[in-house]
């Protein structure tokens, strides 16, 4: 048996009160998305909230569902893959893989031009996808300017 008191979602309640009429409060309660706002991660989330294409809402909740450890050590990969790019010009990826849910994703950093760049993505990402045998395989190719 579980017992859950009715004080469990008072953060959440305040927080859409403060978002759907404007009452004083916090907009965002504490928790992974505070926490984790200034990380690499959090910078794709922040991106993702203003999508409203179903794919990139579902990488979105992949990234949600990460732990906050493997958040921010992907985070130190993404910002890593990010240096080396700008400094020797070269592409640098990151990619992770995940068993449950068969899904993984690859951030790819490159100083090509967006259409080159997109089409090496691509190819890495459904090479990635089969070989690891995904159901999805998200590919983010973040652009400096």
């Amino acid at each position: 048996m579980l017992m859950l008191e009715d004080d469990i979602s008072v953060a959440l309640d305040v927080a859409m009160a403060v978002r759907r009429d404007g009452v004083s409060g916090q907009r965002t309660p504490d928790g992974i998305l505070t926490r984790l706002s200034s990380t690499a991660v959090g910078r794709i989330v922040t991106a993702i909230e203003t999508r409203p294409d179903s794919g990139v809402i579902d990488f979105g909740f992949l990234l949600l569902a990460m732990s906050e450890k493997a958040t921010i050590e992907a985070g130190t990969g993404i910002n890593r893959a990010a240096q080396l790019a700008g400094r020797d010009g070269r592409t640098h990826d990151l990619s992770l893989g995940f068993d449950s849910p068969r899904s993984g994703f690859t951030v790819h950093c490159s100083a090509d031009a967006v259409p080159l760049a997109e089409a090496r993505l691509r190819s890495h990402c459904e090479v990635r996808k089969y070989s690891q045998k995904a159901k999805t395989w998200f590919g983010v190719c973040p652009i400096n300017r």
